[in-house]
Order: C-alpha cells, then sequence, then structure tokens
C-alpha cells in the first residue's frame, strides 16, 4: 500500500470499517511510513476534538441522525473519548445533584464560568 491508498482509507481505518484485504496492507503500511503516522495521529485528534466539541448535542440528542452514527462509531474505537464522556456525564450528574439540595443556588458563580470560558480560549 502507497501513501495516496493509505490516506483514502485512513478515516475508515479510524472505524475499523476498511475491509479485512486492505486492514493489513493498511496497518503495515502506517507501522513504516512516519508520515503517514503523523498523519493518522492528527487526524484521530482533530476528531477526537470535534466530539469533544459535540458532546451536549450528543448527551441532548439534538444530532442529526448521521452525525449521530459517526459519533457513535467513534465512540466505539476510542476508549479516550470513551472515558472522556464518561467522565463529562458524572460531572453533570454531580453537579445537578448539588444544587438539587436545598438552599443551594442552581447559579454557577462567576468565577466558574469565567475560569471554564478561559480553559476553552486556551484549548483552541
Amino acid at each position: 500500500m502507497n501513501c495516496a491508498d493509505f490516506r483514502r482509507v485512513a478515516p475508515d481505518l479510524l472505524y475499523r470499517l476498511v475491509p479485512s484485504a486492505e486492514r493489513g496492507p493498511a496497518l503495515d503500511h502506517l507501522q513504516a511510513c512516519g508520515a503517514c503516522r503523523d498523519a493518522f495521529g492528527s487526524l484521530r485528534e482533530k476528531l477526537c476534538s470535534e466530539i469533544h466539541d459535540a458532546l451536549d448535542d450528543y448527551l441532548e440528542a439534538t444530532m442529526a441522525p448521521s452525525e449521530r452514527a459517526t459519533f457513535d462509531a467513534h465512540l466505539a474505537v476510542c476508549p479516550e473519548c470513551r472515558d472522556y464522556l464518561a467522565s463529562y456525564e458524572a460531572t453533570i450528574r454531580l453537579g445537578k445533584a448539588a444544587h438539587a439540595e436545598p438552599g443551594n443556588d442552581p447559579t454557577p458563580p462567576p468565577e466558574l464560568i469565567a475560569a471554564v470560558l478561559a480553559a476553552r480560549r486556551r484549548k483552541t
């Protein structure tokens, strides 16, 4: 498999959708070619970043079905994103539980909002 062939199958390789006849040669090429290995890592990072940015839409079920299918396919093969999603859900659950206690104001403090927004700006 050459680099052009690898680039053609790389997105499907991430989702394990590459036919078995191409999977072995693609993985062999990935191991042997530093440029394709770097590009493949960048592609995975980009997809993970898109997943993290879309978590609210995913959890609120406001995504288009095709987008949700892509999201689910990525979660099926990416343990880091599954862990991130579980942590995100736990944070939401704990936050709601803390605000559900009598006497708690459900409005987050302005300092927390500012810190979260600053962290997101640094990330992008």
